[in-house]
């Protein structure tokens, strides 16, 4: 009888201790999970990792290729700076004159008033010279986190430009329905 009782009490103290240990697996599961939603929620959400981050900068050179033109290579350099694949689907890039002076910007000068429009922070008379618009199919142009691309562009431009502007602009398409993405300008004198 006495074996008996200890059996039944070594029984009761066993299935204590699994029921115990049950519960605590169940609880460590549920904090798992609400640590789990926790960090998704502060990686995904409020460092706004969903989204591409890029940097650009750009690369000009040039050449005289006859006694009326020269030869204007422009390398835009992309730069995957955040944690997620970088996909672009259109880029562009412009090449503008600033000098000599057009004359609407001379004229404007003249007569002291500043060429910059009012609620606009840059001058937008500079004449355009020459503008290439690109277009990459789907998973095409892909840039992995912490990697760099680059896009070449060559451009004919008169021997009488002496300084340009090359503005260069890809957009994100993650930003659906919007013009936003990343740019870059550079004023280049022609020596």
């Amino acid at each position: 009888m006495v074996d008996f009782v200890y059996e039944k009490a070594y029984t009761d103290d066993v299935e204590f201790f699994r029921d115990i240990a049950s519960i605590a697996q169940s609880i460590t599961t549920i904090l798992a999970i609400v640590v789990s939603g926790f960090w998704g929620y502060w990686v995904f959400v409020k460092n706004r990792q969903q989204y591409p981050r890029a940097n650009l900068s750009q690369s000009i050179t040039h050449r005289k290729i006859d006694g009326r033109n020269r030869l204007l290579h422009v390398i835009v350099i992309v730069q995957n700076v955040g944690e997620i694949l970088l996909c672009l689907r259109t880029a562009e890039t412009r090449v503008q004159k600033v000098l000599p002076l057009p004359k609407p910007v001379a004229k404007t000068l003249r007569k002291g008033d500043n060429p910059v429009l009012k609620g606009e922070t840059e001058i937008n008379a500079w004449p355009l010279l020459g503008c290439h618009e690109t277009g990459f199919q789907e998973n095409l142009f892909e840039i992995e986190p912490g990697e760099t691309q680059e896009l070449h562009h060559d451009f004919v431009i008169p021997s009488g430009v002496k300084t340009i502007l090359v503005y260069s602009y890809l957009k994100n398409i993650k930003k659906r329905n919007r013009e936003i993405g990343w740019n870059t300008t550079t004023y280049y004198d022609i020596t």
